[in-house]
């Protein structure tokens, strides 16, 4: 391990914006998981959000259950990519499900970001916890992912592969974990709020350090360990 400190642009940059927690920082070498796990996972996303922010006259119910269980099947392990949080909210009924996840389904699209970032969205997410605004959920969900009827695998084959390196996403990733950290240990600016821009960063964080563990579950990461 080596330690975060002024040697690093970034964290230097970091810490002079007041972002002071010294954390440990995982050596180089990690390689990020295959681009066949990152998108479903991104379709996880992309459906629970349909479920329950998009009405049913926009998205039937029965294209996003058949993209789940497309999703789910295969003969994969599907928790590598499905979460709890996505599993309960596509488990509830559709209405109950917008009444009551409505207004925490977005936690997802954050992380959502960095992961379309890796797999060639042109913009990365900010370090700061900027919330995405409305017009960047659809480019990210709706523009740049399939559409959920979508074979996922023919949809890869056929784009240009101008996904980032491993090494570009693991500097990416130091950077947000090291944010992260500063926000779990109250080291932050004085604009920064942990409840809210602490939030996005960790699940923007959480989101890159799955990607780069491959064969790990997505409910196994947690960002800040």
């Amino acid at each position: 391990m080596t330690t975060a400190d002024e040697s690093d642009p970034v964290i230097e940059m970091l810490l002079d914006q007041g972002f002071r927690a010294p954390r440990d920082r995982p050596s180089a070498g990690r390689v990020l998981r295959p681009d066949e796990e990152l998108i479903r996972r991104l379709m996880v996303v992309k459906a629970t959000a349909a479920w329950v922010a998009v009405p049913e006259e926009r998205v039937s119910s029965a294209l996003i259950q058949d993209a789940v269980a497309r999703l789910a099947g295969g003969g994969r392990d599907a928790d590598v990519w499905f979460g709890a949080r996505e599993k309960t909210m596509l488990a509830t009924p559709r209405g109950p499900a917008s009444t009551v996840y409505r207004g925490s389904v977005g936690w997802g699209f954050e992380g959502a970001w960095a992961l379309a970032w890796v797999l060639g969205y042109e913009e990365g997410p900010d370090l700061y916890g900027t919330m995405m605004p409305d017009d960047r959920v659809n480019d990210v969900l709706q523009d740049f992912l399939p559409p959920l009827e979508a074979d996922v695998d023919a949809w890869l084959a056929a784009r240009d592969p101008d996904r980032f390196d491993d090494a570009a996403v693991a500097v990416f990733a130091d950077a947000f974990a090291h944010v992260d950290a500063s926000a779990r240990g109250d080291a932050v600016p004085a604009w920064f709020s942990p409840a809210i821009h602490g939030r996005i960063v960790m699940e923007r964080h959480r989101a890159l350090a799955w990607a780069l563990r491959p064969g790990t579950r997505w409910d196994a990461v947690y960002a800040g360990g």
